[in-house]
């Protein structure tokens, strides 16, 4: 199941742009090491970040800079056995966060020691996203044209904050960034198929008991243990006046995405 997950990983995105491949710990002593690809594309002003966990979760982020949109998407192995599909795709949808290179700086990264085992200098915490909002694929391309293909498996499983629509709204992400006079008609009833007052009052999936048929709150991670988070800027030496970039500080981050699941067996991983 684990190399059926990276394939699927492989095969969702055309990754011939610069990649770099390397290997990532968290940077505890009982921390697993697994393989983690960083890429960008200048032409499409992306940015791609791709792993596979130690228990066989695929995760592929996208950072869209042209939207000012991030996509992650999650591939879970089911448990068949359970009576659980073979593997279950999430879409998540969120407002791109400023705390990562952008794709010019990001084609740039070479590494000496491949076999290297990389820790980040800085760990910036967990960030808890409730993600009220389920989406219809087919008008997301609106947000960013990304979607539509990253989430072609997550039709029913597509989700984004509250806050982002009215972003939207103000002009400041999506297609056309910039100008909102162009979406007065294009408000959060447009792009959902279910409703937030859904969501609140949720029980916690794993507070139920196995079996339970009931729509639930769910919470999946995407914990991103190394990415170069800003650039470094260094004097010249060469008598010039001003600075040249000189290296990147590197960061780690925990999502943790919380979402509708519709019943306790499409979440049988949470745990309290």
């Amino acid at each position: 199941m684990y190399r059926y997950i990276l394939l699927l990983l492989v095969f969702r995105l055309n990754l011939s742009v610069t990649e770099l491949v390397i290997n990532v710990s968290r940077g505890e002593p009982d921390s697993s090491v697994f393989r983690q690809s960083l890429s960008g594309n200048t032409s499409a002003d992306t940015v791609t970040i791709q792993y596979v966990t130690p228990s066989g979760t695929g995760v592929t982020q996208l950072t869209d800079y042209k939207t000012g949109i991030t996509v992650t998407v999650v591939t879970v192995p089911g448990e068949e056995e359970l009576g659980q599909p073979r593997y279950q795709v999430l879409c998540f949808l969120a407002p791109t966060a400023s705390d990562i290179i952008p794709p010019e700086a990001m084609t740039k990264l070479r590494q000496k020691h491949p076999g290297a085992v990389r820790i980040a200098e800085e760990g910036r915490g967990r960030v808890v996203v409730d993600n009220s909002v389920t989406l219809i694929v087919s008008k997301a391309h609106l947000l960013s044209h990304h979607i539509p293909t990253l989430c072609k498996e997550a039709r029913d499983t597509t989700f984004a904050p509250e806050h982002l629509f009215k972003q939207y709204q103000e002009g400041t992400l999506g297609q056309g960034k910039g100008v909102p006079a162009r979406r007065d008609n294009k408000d959060m009833a447009y792009f959902t198929r279910s409703q937030t007052t859904q969501y609140t009052g949720l029980t916690r999936c794993a507070s139920l008991e196995v079996g339970g048929r009931t729509p639930c709150l769910c919470v999946v991670e995407n914990c991103v243990y190394w990415y170069p988070c800003s650039l470094k800027y260094c004097r010249n030496t060469n008598g010039d006046p001003g600075e040249h970039r000189c290296g990147i500080r590197t960061c780690s981050k925990c999502t943790e995405m919380r979402f509708t699941a519709k019943n306790k067996n499409l979440c049988s991983w949470d745990e309290l």
